[in-house]
Protein backbone atom coordinates (compact mmCIF):
# COMPACT_ATOMS: atom_id res chain seq x y z
CA UNK A 1 0.00 0.00 0.00
CA UNK A 2 1.40 3.40 -1.14
CA UNK A 3 1.84 5.58 1.86
CA UNK A 4 3.08 9.24 2.51
CA UNK A 5 6.15 8.36 3.43
CA UNK A 6 6.53 6.75 0.18
CA UNK A 7 5.72 9.80 -1.57
CA UNK A 8 8.01 11.89 0.58
CA UNK A 9 11.02 9.37 -0.98
CA UNK A 10 9.75 10.16 -4.37
CA UNK A 11 9.52 14.00 -3.67
CA UNK A 12 13.30 14.08 -2.04
CA UNK A 13 14.34 13.23 -5.57
CA UNK A 14 15.77 15.79 -7.87
CA UNK A 15 13.82 14.13 -10.83
CA UNK A 16 10.28 14.29 -9.15
CA UNK A 17 8.14 15.52 -11.57
CA UNK A 18 9.64 13.26 -14.44
CA UNK A 19 8.75 10.29 -12.30
CA UNK A 20 5.53 11.47 -11.75
CA UNK A 21 4.60 11.99 -15.17
CA UNK A 22 6.24 8.24 -15.72
CA UNK A 23 3.66 6.49 -12.97
CA UNK A 24 0.77 8.91 -15.42
CA UNK A 25 2.67 7.18 -18.73
CA UNK A 26 2.45 3.61 -16.63
CA UNK A 27 -1.49 3.89 -15.19
CA UNK A 28 0.68 3.17 -11.65
CA UNK A 29 -0.58 6.37 -9.94
CA UNK A 30 -4.26 4.97 -10.55
CA UNK A 31 -3.28 3.04 -7.41
CA UNK A 32 -2.38 5.67 -5.03
CA UNK A 33 -3.64 8.93 -6.35
CA UNK A 34 -6.30 8.94 -8.96
CA UNK A 35 -7.24 12.03 -8.14
CA UNK A 36 -4.59 13.38 -9.70
CA UNK A 37 -5.05 10.83 -12.84
CA UNK A 38 -8.30 11.67 -13.52
CA UNK A 39 -7.58 15.72 -14.18
CA UNK A 40 -6.17 14.68 -17.89
CA UNK A 41 -10.28 13.82 -18.77
CA UNK A 42 -10.37 17.91 -18.70
CA UNK A 43 -9.90 20.49 -20.81
CA UNK A 44 -8.80 23.94 -19.49
CA UNK A 45 -8.87 27.02 -22.29
CA UNK A 46 -5.86 27.69 -23.91
CA UNK A 47 -5.78 31.40 -23.72
CA UNK A 48 -5.48 30.82 -20.18
CA UNK A 49 -3.28 27.43 -19.78
CA UNK A 50 -1.89 26.98 -23.17
CA UNK A 51 0.71 24.52 -21.64
CA UNK A 52 -2.44 21.94 -21.68
CA UNK A 53 -5.04 20.26 -19.71
CA UNK A 54 -5.40 20.30 -15.59
CA UNK A 55 -2.55 17.38 -15.22
CA UNK A 56 -0.39 18.73 -18.10
CA UNK A 57 -0.52 21.68 -15.86
CA UNK A 58 0.13 19.68 -12.68
CA UNK A 59 3.13 17.80 -14.12
CA UNK A 60 4.14 21.43 -15.63
CA UNK A 61 4.42 23.11 -11.84
CA UNK A 62 6.49 20.13 -10.72
CA UNK A 63 9.17 20.78 -13.64
CA UNK A 64 8.78 24.31 -12.54
CA UNK A 65 9.58 23.25 -8.84
CA UNK A 66 12.56 20.77 -9.56
CA UNK A 67 14.12 23.13 -11.51
CA UNK A 68 13.92 25.67 -8.66
CA UNK A 69 14.82 23.23 -6.31
CA UNK A 70 11.65 23.45 -4.04
CA UNK A 71 11.69 21.58 -0.46
CA UNK A 72 9.87 18.73 -0.49
CA UNK A 73 6.64 20.01 1.04
CA UNK A 74 6.30 22.57 -1.06
CA UNK A 75 6.57 20.14 -4.02
CA UNK A 76 3.67 18.05 -2.79
CA UNK A 77 1.47 21.17 -2.15
CA UNK A 78 2.42 22.07 -6.19
CA UNK A 79 1.53 18.25 -6.65
CA UNK A 80 -2.02 18.92 -4.44
CA UNK A 81 -3.05 22.38 -5.38
CA UNK A 82 -5.03 21.69 -8.25
CA UNK A 83 -6.94 18.09 -7.44
CA UNK A 84 -10.78 19.74 -7.10
CA UNK A 85 -10.81 20.56 -10.66
CA UNK A 86 -12.05 17.17 -11.54
CA UNK A 87 -14.70 17.46 -9.35
CA UNK A 88 -16.64 20.71 -10.22
CA UNK A 89 -15.58 21.05 -14.12
CA UNK A 90 -18.65 21.69 -15.91
CA UNK A 91 -19.64 24.11 -19.59
CA UNK A 92 -17.72 21.79 -21.91
CA UNK A 93 -19.89 21.58 -25.16
CA UNK A 94 -17.63 20.04 -27.85
CA UNK A 95 -19.09 22.56 -30.86
CA UNK A 96 -19.49 25.80 -28.35
CA UNK A 97 -17.99 25.61 -25.06
CA UNK A 98 -14.97 23.63 -26.16
CA UNK A 99 -13.42 23.57 -22.64
CA UNK A 100 -14.39 23.18 -18.83
CA UNK A 101 -15.12 25.67 -16.19
CA UNK A 102 -13.92 24.80 -13.04
CA UNK A 103 -15.19 27.61 -10.79
CA UNK A 104 -14.80 26.87 -7.17
CA UNK A 105 -11.84 24.56 -7.47
CA UNK A 106 -9.90 25.69 -4.87
CA UNK A 107 -13.17 25.23 -1.95
CA UNK A 108 -13.33 21.51 -4.05
CA UNK A 109 -10.22 20.63 -3.88
CA UNK A 110 -10.05 21.26 -0.01
CA UNK A 111 -13.19 18.36 0.72
CA UNK A 112 -10.64 15.89 -2.29
CA UNK A 113 -7.52 16.85 -0.69
CA UNK A 114 -8.95 15.48 3.24
CA UNK A 115 -9.65 12.43 1.53
CA UNK A 116 -6.55 11.80 0.28
CA UNK A 117 -5.11 12.87 3.15
CA UNK A 118 -6.46 10.32 5.28
CA UNK A 119 -5.60 7.47 2.68
CA UNK A 120 -1.97 8.34 2.54
CA UNK A 121 -1.51 9.51 6.06
CA UNK A 122 -0.32 12.71 5.61
CA UNK A 123 -0.03 14.56 9.11
CA UNK A 124 -1.60 17.38 10.33
CA UNK A 125 2.15 19.18 10.70
CA UNK A 126 1.96 18.66 6.73
CA UNK A 127 -1.59 18.27 5.69
CA UNK A 128 -2.04 22.14 7.26
CA UNK A 129 0.14 24.05 4.71
CA UNK A 130 -0.58 21.92 1.85
CA UNK A 131 -4.74 21.80 2.51
CA UNK A 132 -3.91 26.02 2.86
CA UNK A 133 -2.27 26.20 -0.42
CA UNK A 134 -4.85 24.16 -2.21
CA UNK A 135 -7.53 27.14 -0.68
CA UNK A 136 -5.73 29.84 -1.42
CA UNK A 137 -3.30 29.52 -4.52
CA UNK A 138 -5.03 31.81 -6.44
CA UNK A 139 -5.00 35.02 -4.58
CA UNK A 140 -1.77 35.71 -5.21
CA UNK A 141 -2.89 37.11 -8.95
CA UNK A 142 -5.39 38.82 -7.33
CA UNK A 143 -3.81 40.23 -3.67
CA UNK A 144 -4.29 44.35 -5.23
CA UNK A 145 -8.14 43.68 -5.91
CA UNK A 146 -9.12 41.85 -2.62
CA UNK A 147 -9.50 43.53 0.41
CA UNK A 148 -6.39 44.50 2.85
CA UNK A 149 -8.07 42.23 5.75
CA UNK A 150 -8.21 39.06 3.34
CA UNK A 151 -4.55 39.67 2.13
CA UNK A 152 -3.25 40.20 5.77
CA UNK A 153 -5.33 36.46 6.21
CA UNK A 154 -2.64 35.18 3.88
CA UNK A 155 0.29 36.63 4.13
CA UNK A 156 0.17 36.38 7.96
CA UNK A 157 -0.74 33.05 7.63
CA UNK A 158 2.57 30.36 9.16
CA UNK A 159 1.79 28.69 5.26
CA UNK A 160 2.75 31.85 3.29
CA UNK A 161 6.55 30.79 2.29
CA UNK A 162 4.90 27.52 1.20
CA UNK A 163 1.94 29.03 -1.23
CA UNK A 164 4.57 31.63 -2.26
CA UNK A 165 6.89 28.81 -3.81
CA UNK A 166 2.58 26.92 -5.14
CA UNK A 167 1.69 30.07 -6.63
CA UNK A 168 4.98 31.21 -8.46
CA UNK A 169 4.87 27.11 -10.00
CA UNK A 170 1.15 28.05 -10.92
CA UNK A 171 1.53 31.27 -12.84
CA UNK A 172 5.18 30.08 -14.19
CA UNK A 173 3.84 26.87 -15.92
CA UNK A 174 1.65 29.18 -18.13
CA UNK A 175 3.94 29.25 -21.23
CA UNK A 176 4.13 32.62 -22.84
CA UNK A 177 1.73 34.09 -20.24
CA UNK A 178 3.91 34.38 -17.29
CA UNK A 179 4.88 38.06 -16.03
CA UNK A 180 7.30 37.16 -13.32
CA UNK A 181 7.89 40.91 -12.50
CA UNK A 182 4.16 41.38 -11.68
CA UNK A 183 3.94 38.60 -9.60
CA UNK A 184 6.94 39.37 -7.75
CA UNK A 185 5.11 42.52 -7.06
CA UNK A 186 2.34 40.86 -5.64
CA UNK A 187 4.66 38.93 -3.32
CA UNK A 188 5.60 42.21 -1.90
CA UNK A 189 2.80 44.32 -2.04
CA UNK A 190 0.87 41.57 0.34
CA UNK A 191 4.37 41.31 2.35
CA UNK A 192 4.21 45.37 2.40
CA UNK A 193 1.25 45.18 3.92
CA UNK A 194 2.17 43.04 6.58
CA UNK A 195 4.80 44.91 7.28
CA UNK A 196 3.18 48.58 7.80
CA UNK A 197 0.26 46.64 9.90
CA UNK A 198 3.14 45.10 12.32
CA UNK A 199 4.41 48.53 12.52
CA UNK A 200 1.04 50.37 13.32
CA UNK A 201 0.77 47.51 16.14
CA UNK A 202 3.59 49.08 17.60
Amino acid sequence: MFTYADLWKLVEMPDFARRMEAMCDDGSIMEWLPEAFWLDNYLHKKAFHPEGNPLEHTLCCLKIADARAFDPLSKIAVLFHDIGKASCADGYDAETHPYHRFYGHEMAGLSVFRCVAKRLGIPKRDSGPIAFCVRYHMRAHKFREMRVQKVLETVCSPHWEVLKKVSYADSASRTGLFNEQELLDSFAYAEGLKRDAASQAL
